[in-house]
């Protein structure tokens, strides 16, 4: 093989022909000649036959057919530096049809082609055409007409023809194995020139019977023009030798036959999955995804012999400059022929077919001419059982699955019959399913409309028409079937001597995964053929990564089959169970994803609830059961990793908890204090204890295993973790350390999440410790349960002393017997997206009671793609919930109806199930076994699980708490601790795509809410390289195009709400609309705030810069004090401290180029962008993560204005003052930030503004007078919450109103300065409008009946009624 270099010198200035380029495998060698010689190649002719359409001229198909696809963008891009028409001017489209005299070539095409060098010969029939004439016209006659046409042309230099190597279904005569050495066999009709002339002159009647004759020695027609046009290649190349010897005519051109094995999707260029056109494997892929399987159910030990196609086209580019003509004592590379040197002399005794068995190798002396390849794979195959399992793997996928009623069988079951499917069994079973009964919610089991559907699998992005119907996709398997059961028959081996010899550098292979591969390929064919849309990603697990769900598959012998398998029952049929659990699952996402309406509705699930998880663990436990059996049989195993023994231990955990020291001293407290008996206070221990112990057992344990797999499943495409993370845990808890685990709270599932890949991964398993809370969500509760949960009260305010010391002993108990626990650091989890201040309930000092014990900790951030519940968090965030009368600033806690049981949902006893039951439950079935949906779900209406993307877990480095944790004098351990805990959180996190796209689109609003493809594509290019710059974990790999990142986000953000639409007709391209409704935004800003705590320093740096509008030169001390200003500003918002000044001289370094050197008074040059340059674009984008905080700050501060006229504010008004100021600066244009209507942004502000030493938070009972307080209590505010008061600024701290002006000097202007200077002034006049008591009669005191004596509480008290009444009408 030649270097790269001499591959470019052999190309530099040649002409190159190619037939058969818009087919799969000619593209896909244009795109790697192009790729290697691209820039030195003279010219391309390609040869492409017109069609009777419109556009199908040559000229208009080599551009929609090659030149503006995706792979040929990538290529434009990458190797022709974005120069577009240098590649048009070397493409030359030719019109041709190898079908007619002289292949159809206008006489300027066929004088202008003279100059051709190089022939790649790609154009051939499909490989399941049944026309004879057809497969005789193109494979055949096309080929020598293509030959005869060369004749003519003056330097030719190589001509490559593509041919099969399963061509035969028998042995080739000669063979006594499956041996196919890289020779032309015998055709087997005799004279192979002969036979040809018979069939082209036989009539119809005559040809049907050849037909028949054909296609008992070869599977289709196409295998045998293949063959016949090899044998007609060597007659034609021995001819031109016998005419150099006799006639001294030109020498033989070089000619190579390349044969390949089934050619599947690219494995790595120009994209890993990509393939184009219904052929070959991306047929049987697409099949698959019908649930139609192609290879027979014994077949699974036989070697999935395929050859990605970008393989076959590299090795193809790279042999063309190693060819030569051997000279004229070749010897033709027929096997009989061969046969006839080797063994000159046959003795007596033995037969042909005998003898030819000894020739197993060719002679690698010998000159073989025309050069044979077989070419092998770039790494030996796997089983065909074990690339089913990739396919299976990647079609079950919920977001993946065409069919919704029919599943293909793992491959444990399909190949287990080990025999063959006769040909009416295999139509029967696959094809002639059931659809009269199918539900409204299923889609066909293959396509067969002829109409376009809006949301039909097969729907181009460009709406075409392209539908094949049901026949087609029948007649094309039955082909595949039948061909695959004749060539099947023996188990083939490929001799590749002469290909091996041409030393192909298959470097970028030699890494290459089949299970991957094929999970690659199933993902191309999706996208590319069956029009799945630019809106999708590839699941294959990048390496060093691995995928809860779903990667366990590839590990052999893995001991946890048991969670992966499906439900069985001892009644039920499993078509039955499936519905079961399936149903069972949808009501628990139902739960999850709006838990207040499933506890209002729960009377309309939970008796069927109930029955079905009864059934289940009583299969689960029976004694029969092979789960129960496999967990006998690895008892010690088990217990030794769960250390679970409830059972057995109840008695042993009372002792140990009434025995602890603390619980003795509470005991003896309470009963001091309330004059109880001990005896009685010691029962009310026992009861506490009893409360919150787990109530579990092994069985049920891992039946909540297996179950939280399959809802997984269900709910997410991946749940993604890196490799070296998890043995970094596994090595920091070795040797039976006490390890706690600490995820970020973003939803319910977090707790159960790390629960789950303890299992999972081999980690010591914890006891889930969560809030009481949660123990009301109905059946997500129940499996919380059953995973052995302990529920405990978080508020050390509703926490007794008894309590709190019987929680703290049972938690020591846990930690010592377990070994290992989950606990949750934040109070409530955000409704905005970002970290939360840790909340001190006092549960991690429990944990930490035993000074002596080490323990490790382990902080822990899930990224979720899609956050079930979003749109509930959002509402919650946007509107408070107000009682009747009154109104309240927070959120309340779920609470069950009053008519409902608090009880568990799962009973403690269960029962059999009977036939009855059974019987309810078939005919509650569809025809193939479907639940109707009509039932509906916790609102009433029809269940609806919608795909919520995948989840990224990223674990930080593990905290010791001997060793790590140092004592700060006068800081509590517990907060040392959990700010490194934060730290190690916030330094895990995986980021996602979806809040790059986010934060674009959210950055859109500057530009009129819209931005085009292009702008987006220039953005998410730039945001992640400054992540990978940040050394960040991001979400994203090598092979992915940006503009299929940009769309399934797109189709994420948008799938449940009107956030984004797209405007494909715009002159601009495709453009991006972003809704401006609040909830749209905020769903969006929940996204990129995970952006914000990974670029809040730069961003507040851009922010600073952008301050000074167009000045070129600035004080840098007054630049420093800005950027000081906003960063001490966000320090407690973002709950870190950072060193301000280094902060500033690293990033003053790092965006040197936008500020010059300083003079002599302190002066810099500032490098004013214009709007046009990518740099200030940048800039503006980066300031854009905190320009709504700082507009947050800045309404907020307006807001408080209203403390120069009241006496103080309930800290609960204060978000509803601020939404209402936020409103009518909205709805004025004087910001264009949504985020400042959010409660949490609020809540944040004021908690900064306290901490900076403006406000002080105070009791009510404090500060107000007792009539004050009941006409509070009337409003429904309650006197418990804390007022927020004015502080008189000291030591040269700021007002309200001064820190307000230095805010507006650095947020973005959305009008004059002129206008936005005198905002304050008008906010305060229009809350003291609210807030007027001139009129005593209308006044809310009055109307009460009570006396206010001081008139600011009087104001206070007012504004608090005109809020409340205001905000009710608008929620």
């Amino acid at each position: 093989m030649k270097s790269v270099e001499g591959m470019k010198e052999y190309y530099n200035h040649k002409t190159i022909l190619i037939t058969g380029a818009t087919g799969f495998v000619g593209k896909a060698i244009l795109w790697h000649l192009l790729k290697i010689a691209g820039k030195h190649i003279e010219k391309v002719y390609v040869l492409i036959r017109p069609k009777r359409i419109s556009a199908g001229s040559p000229s208009q198909r080599i551009l929609d057919e090659i030149i503006n696809i995706p792979a040929f963008n990538k290529l434009v891009v990458d190797y022709f530096d974005n120069d577009r028409e240098t590649l048009l001017k070397k493409l030359i489209p030719v019109s041709y049809d190898l079908s007619l005299p002289h292949m159809g070539l206008s006489m300027e095409d066929s004088v202008q082609m003279k100059d051709t060098n190089v022939v790649i010969h790609c154009a051939s029939t499909s490989e399941y055409e049944n026309s004879l004439e057809w497969n005789l016209e193109t494979n055949v006659l096309g080929t020598i007409r293509l030959m005869d046409y060369l004749d003519g042309c003056l330097d030719i230099c190589s001509f490559i023809h593509l041919s099969p190597s399963h061509i035969y279904q028998d042995l080739p005569s000669g063979c006594t194995d499956a041996k196919i050495m890289e020779y032309v066999y015998d055709c087997g009709f005799g004279d192979p020139e002969d036979f040809l002339k018979e069939l082209l002159g036989a009539d119809e009647k005559e040809s049907a019977i050849l037909v028949k004759r054909i296609l008992q020695k070869y599977s289709t027609l196409h295998l045998f023009t293949k063959a016949l046009i090899e044998h007609l290649l060597l007659r034609r190349i021995e001819q031109v030798r016998k005419d150099e010897r006799d006639a001294g005519g030109k020498e033989p051109y070089p000619l190579a036959i390349f044969r390949s094995n089934y050619i599947g999707p690219s494995a790595v260029e120009p994209m890993p999955g990509w393939t184009s056109g219904m052929s070959g494997i991306s047929t049987w892929l697409a099949l698959y995804g019908y649930s139609v399987p192609i290879i027979q159910p014994d077949q699974g030990n036989r070697n999935a012999n395929i050859i990605p196609v970008d393989y076959v086209a590299q090795c193809i580019i790279q042999s063309i400059p190693t060819l030569q003509y051997p000279g004229n004592d070749f010897i033709l590379p027929l096997a009989d022929l061969i046969h006839s040197i080797s063994t000159p002399k046959m003795p007596p005794t033995s037969s042909k077919r005998n003898s030819l068995s000894s020739l197993a190798e060719p002679v690698v002396n010998n000159k073989y001419f025309p050069f044979i390849f077989n070419i092998s794979p770039p790494l030996a195959p796997i089983t065909w059982y074990h690339a089913y399992n990739a396919i299976h793997d990647y079609w079950s996928r919920p977001n993946h699955a065409i069919l919704t009623n029919q599943k293909l069988p793992d491959a444990q079951n399909y190949f287990s019959s080990n025999k063959t499917l006769t040909k009416a069994r295999f139509l029967m079973r696959y094809y002639f399913r059931s659809t009269t009964t199918t539900p409204t919610n299923a889609v066909p089991q293959i396509p067969f409309s002829n109409k376009r559907e809006s949301n039909s699998h097969l729907l181009s992005p460009a709406k075409s028409e392209i539908l094949q119907d049901q026949q087609k996709w029948m007649e094309l398997a039955s082909h595949i079937r039948n061909n695959l059961a004749k060539q099947n028959r023996y188990d083939w081996e490929y001799n590749s001597t002469q290909f091996g010899q041409l030393e192909i550098d298959g470097f970028v292979f030699k890494d290459l995964d089949w299970y991957n591969y094929f999970m690659q390929s199933c993902y191309g064919v999706q996208t590319h053929l069956m029009h799945g849309g630019p809106h999708m990603r590839s699941c294959v697990v990048p390496k060093k990564k691995a995928c809860a769900l779903y990667s366990i598959l590839k590990e052999e012998g893995y001991p946890m089959s048991m969670i992966d398998a499906p439900f069985k029952s001892v009644v039920y049929t499993e078509e039955e169970m499936k519905q079961r659990v399936q149903h069972m699952i949808d009501i628990t996402i139902n739960s999850l994803r709006n838990p207040t309406l499933s506890i209002q509705n729960e009377k309309k699930w939970k008796p069927e609830w109930i029955e079905y998880l009864n059934d289940t663990l009583e299969d689960w436990c029976s004694e029969s059961s092979v789960e129960y059996l496999e967990i006998q049989s690895k008892n010690k195993v088990i217990e030794q990793r769960w250390k679970l023994r409830v059972d057995e231990n109840s008695e042993m955990t009372k002792v140990a908890v009434l025995n602890d020291p603390a619980v003795g001293e509470a005991i003896h407290q309470v009963s001091k204090r309330s004059g109880m008996r001990a005896e009685s206070v010691m029962e009310q221990a026992i009861k506490t204890l009893a409360r919150i112990q787990e109530r579990t057992q092994l069985s049920y344990a891992w039946f909540a295993a297996s179950f939280l797999h399959k809802l997984l499943k269900n709910m997410f495409s991946g749940i993604y973790i890196d490799q070296n993370e998890l043995e970094m845990i596994r090595n920091a808890v070795q040797g039976g350390k006490r390890v706690v685990y600490v995820p970020v709270s973003k939803t319910a599932l977090d707790p159960v999440l790390v629960w789950f890949l303890a299992i999972r991964y081999d980690l010591p398993i914890p006891a889930l410790i969560l809030d009481e809370a949660l123990a009301i969500l109905g059946p997500f509760s129940d499996l919380l349960r059953l995973a052995g949960a302990v529920f405990i009260k978080r508020d050390p305010g509703s926490r007794s002393t008894l309590t709190t010391a019987v929680t703290s002993a049972y938690l020591q108990f846990l930690i010592r017997e377990r070994g290992a626990l989950t606990v949750i650091l934040d109070q409530v989890r955000s409704r905005t997206g970002v970290f939360q201040k840790p909340f001190n309930d006092g549960l991690i000092d429990m944990i930490i009671r035993d000074e002596t014990q080490d323990i490790i900790f382990v902080p822990i951030n899930i990224t979720y793609e899609e956050v079930p519940d979003i749109g509930l968090l959002i509402n919650l965030d946007l509107q408070s919930k107000k009682k009747k009368g009154g109104g309240g600033g927070g959120m309340q806690p779920l609470q069950r109806a009053k008519t409902t049981s608090n009880r568990m949902s799962t009973p403690t006893k269960v029962s059999r199930p009977s036939d009855s039951r059974s019987q309810r439950v078939r005919s509650r079935s569809l025809g193939n076994g479907v639940l109707q949906e009509e039932k509906g779900n916790a609102g009433g209406g029809p269940i609806q699980v919608t795909h919520c993307g995948k989840l990224l877990v990223g674990f930080g480095n593990p905290i010791s708490l001997l060793y790590d944790i140092k004592k700060v004098e006068g800081v509590p351990r517990f907060q040392v601790l959990s700010d490194l805990i934060q730290t190690g959180q916030k330094q895990s996190i995986a980021v996602s795509p979806i809040s790059l796209v986010a934060a674009i689109l959210l950055f859109s609003r500057v530009k009129g809410n819209c931005i085009d493809l292009d702008t987006t594509k220039a953005h998410l290019a730039y945001l992640s390289h400054l992540i990978k710059e940040q050394g960040m974990t991001m979400d994203w790999q090598e092979s992915e195009e940006s503009e299929s990142i940009i769309f399934y986000s797109m189709r994420l953000l948008e799938k449940n709400s009107n956030i984004v639409t797209i405007d494909e007709r715009n002159h601009h391209g495709v453009m991006f609309r972003i809704c401006t409704r609040s909830e749209s935004i905020l769903q969006l800003a929940y996204y990129a705030n995970q952006l914000r705590e990974i670029f809040v320093l730069d961003s507040i740096f851009a922010a600073t810069y952008l301050s000074f509008g167009t000045r070129v030169k600035v004080i840098e001390t007054v630049f420093f004090e800005r950027f000081e200003f906003l960063a001490s500003l966000f320090q407690n918002h973002f709950n870190t401290l950072w060193n301000i000044k280094q902060e500033y001289i690293q990033l003053r370094e790092k965006y040197s180029t936008f500020l010059g050197p300083l003079d002599e008074s302190g002066i810099m040059l500032r490098i004013v962008l214009s709007e046009d340059k990518k740099q200030f674009s940048q800039l503006n984008l980066l300031a854009s993560f905190i320009y709504p905080i700082i507009d947050s700050f800045w309404v907020t501060l307006c807001a408080l204005s209203a403390l120069n006229d009241v006496k103080a504010l309930p800290l609960s008004l204060v978000p509803t003052l601020s939404q209402w100021i936020g409103m009518h600066l909205i709805s004025g244009r004087r910001t264009i930030y949504s985020e400042v209507l959010s409660t949490e942004y609020n809540q944040t502000t004021l908690q900064s503004l306290v901490q900076l030493g403006l406000l002080d938070q105070k009791s009510a009972k404090l500060v107000l007078s007792p009539d004050a307080q009941m006409l509070m209590q009337a409003l429904g505010l309650s006197t418990n919450d804390d007022l927020i008061l004015k502080i008189e600024p000291k030591d040269k701290l700021d007002t309200i109103a001064q820190l307000c002006q230095k805010i507006e000097q650095v947020r973005i202007k959305q009008e004059d300065t002129t206008v936005s200077i005198h905002i304050y002034e008008k906010c305060q006049n229009q809350i003291r409008s609210l807030a007027k008591t001139s009129d005593g009669t209308n006044s809310f005191s009055k109307r009460q009946g009570a006396i206010v004596a001081e008139q600011k509480e009087e104001a206070m008290i007012q504004l608090g009624y005109a809020l409340i009444q205001s905000m009710d009408t608008i929620f």
